[in-house]
């Protein structure tokens, strides 16, 4: 399930280093497992967002809730807007081990364009009949 998933998906621990990354989160962010497992998940993002996603990630911890269907604009590391969709939950630790975050991500940046097209043309179908009805008065 892991590897074959269509959805990234990605386990770190508390100070948001990166146990395990599946092949669909190295395809979102555009980096190898070797460059990602080990390191922090911060460096997926651009410079600006990596505090504000660490201190996210913090706080998850620290209340001890997961994310449901959160959803978040990001810049990667390349330049590349993206709008993604989260839910994380905690694992169980293993007897003397430390708790670790899994997070589910989708890309659903299409999604959310095609969205706003068809609410740009929904408005403008609304300004066309309100015309029309003007023009027939």
């Amino acid at each position: 399930v892991w590897d074959r998933s269509l959805d990234a998906m990605r386990l770190a621990d508390e100070d948001g280093i990166l146990l395990r990354v599946n092949a669909a989160y190295c395809r979102l962010v555009g980096k190898s497992r070797e460059e990602l497992e080990g390191r922090a998940f911060t460096t997926a993002y651009a410079e600006e967002g990596r505090a504000a996603a660490l201190a996210r990630h913090r706080q998850q911890f620290a209340s001890g809730a997961g994310e449901s269907a959160a959803v978040r604009a990001a810049r990667l590391w390349d330049g590349r807007e993206v709008c993604l969709e989260f839910s994380s939950s905690f694992l169980e630790p293993e007897p003397g081990g430390k708790p670790a975050l899994v997070s589910i991500i989708r890309d659903i940046t299409e999604r959310v364009a095609l969205e706003a097209r068809l609410r740009q043309s929904q408005k403008m179908d609304a300004v066309g009949r309100l015309a029309g009805g003007v023009a027939h008065d």
